[in-house]
C-alpha cells in the first residue's frame, strides 16, 4: 500500500506473509518521486540512513511492540544528509524488522510508516539544507504505509518490560553513581558540570509544568488540556529527575558508533547508558543545544523514563530555549 501525497510515496513490502521463529522478516523500504521534477528529502528518519530512531508503529493485536535499535540527536543537516530522486525514480532499502523491534510472541502484526520528511522540495540539497540550518523552515511531508504478517511461534524475547535481557542484571546491581566509559579526567569534569546543569534544566522544566496555566503554556506545546496526558507528561519529568539525582548514569566516551553531526544516542532498552559524539564536545554548557540539554533529551528516551519517549519532552525544553525545533525532536 503506497501513501497518499502530491510527489512523494512510500512503500512498505515484507518477503512473507508468514514467519516461523528462526526467519528473518526482510522489509523493503520504498521511496517514489511521482512527478516530472527532481525531488530533494532530508534522508533523516527513513530507513535509507539506516535505522537511527523509532519511525515505525509495528503492532501487535493492536498492541505496540517495544523499539530496540538507537535514537539519535543530531545537529543541523548537511547537503549529503539529502537525496535527490529524479521524476518517476524510486530508491529501496531492506532490513529486518525484527532485529530492531521486539517481534517475540507468536499472533498476528501490523507495521506501518506513518511519519514525515523533514525537509524535501524541488531546491538543490546545498540550498534546502543551508536554508533549515539558518532559518530553522522546511516543507514537510507526511508518508503512511503499511503491511501485515503472522508470526507462527513464540520467539526467545530479547527484553523484559522494556529492558533488553542483557541489562537488568546491571541495572538492578548498579550503584547509585555515575559511571564513565573510555572518558578522559577533562571530559569527566565536563560531564559532572552538564549533569548538574541537566538536573537545573529538567527542575525548570518540571516547575514549569507544576505552575501550568492549561488554557496557556500547556495548550501551547500539546493542544487541548487533558488530565491523563498531562499527568504522564509531569510523571515523565520527574522520572527524569529522578534519574538525573538517584540512578547510576552511564557515559560512554567512546565515540563508537558516532555519525558526523551527532551529539549523543541511547538504546532505549539499556538505560542509563548515553553515548556521546563529536557534537556534545563542541556544545556549550548551557543554553539552547548544550550538553545539559542534550543530557535530559536523551534520559527521555529510555523506556524505564518517558514511556511518551522524546517528542513532548523535546517540545518543552525547546519552548524554554533548550533545543532546537526540527531535527531534534526525536
Amino acid at each position: 500500500m503506497s501513501g497518499n501525497s502530491t510527489n512523494i510515496t512510500v512503500s512498505l513490502k515484507l518477503n512473507s506473509r508468514q514467519y516461523k521463529a528462526k526467519d528473518k522478516q526482510i522489509l523493503t523500504f520504498a521511496l517514489s518521486n511521482n512527478s516530472n521534477q527532481s525531488v530533494s528529502l532530508l534522508k533523516w528518519h527513513t530507513p535509507l540512513e539506516g535505522i537511527l530512531n523509532d519511525m515505525f508503529w509495528v503492532k501487535r493485536e493492536e498492541e505496540a511492540t517495544d523499539y530496540l535499535g538507537k535514537m539519535v540527536k543530531r545537529a543541523a543537516p548537511k547537503p549529503e544528509d539529502y537525496l535527490t530522486l529524479e521524476p518517476k525514480e524510486s530508491v529501496s532499502t531492506d532490513f529486518d524488522i525484527s532485529e530492531v523491534y521486539d517481534i517475540s510472541k507468536s499472533g498476528n502484526y501490523t507495521v506501518e510508516f506513518d511519519s514525515r520528511l523533514l525537509d524535501v522540495g524541488t531546491e538543490e540539497p546545498k540550498v534546502l539544507s543551508k536554508r533549515l540550518a539558518e532559518t530553522g523552515e522546511s516543507t514537510i511531508q507526511r508518508l503512511t504505509s503499511k503491511a501485515e504478517f503472522k508470526l507462527l511461534e513464540d520467539r526467545t524475547p530479547k527484553q523484559s518490560k522494556g529492558i533488553a535481557l542483557k541489562w537488568s542484571e546491571q541495572l538492578s546491581a548498579a550503584a547509585e553513581k555515575t559511571d564513565f566509559r573510555s572518558c578522559t579526567t577533562a571530559q569527566q569534569n565536563q560531564l559532572n558540570d552538564a549533569l548538574r546543569e541537566a538536573e537545573r534544566i529538567a527542575k525548570d522544566a518540571q516547575g514549569y509544568l507544576r505552575d501550568i496555566n492549561p488554557n496557556a503554556r500547556y495548550v501551547q506545546w500539546f493542544g487541548n488540556f487533558e488530565a491523563g496526558n498531562y499527568n504522564k507528561i509531569v510523571s515523565d519529568f520527574d522520572k527524569i529527575v529522578d534519574a538525573i539525582v538517584n540512578k547510576s548514569i552511564t557515559f560512554n566516551c567512546s565515540m563508537e558508533g558516532c555519525q558526523e553531526g551527532t551529539f549523543a544516542y541511547v538504546y532505549p532498552t539499556q538505560p542509563y547508558e548515553i553515548h556521546l559524539c563529536s557534537s556534545f564536545w563542541n556544545a556549550n554548557l548551557t543554553g539552547t543545544d548544550s550538553r545539559g540539554g542534550t543530557i535530559v533529551h536523551e534520559l527521555s528516551h529510555f523506556n524505564v523514563v518517558a514511556v511518551l519517549f522524546g517528542k513532548p519532552v523535546s517540545l518543552i525544553l525547546q519552548s524554554l530555549g533548550y533545543l532546537t525545533v526540527n531535527w531534534s525532536l526525536v
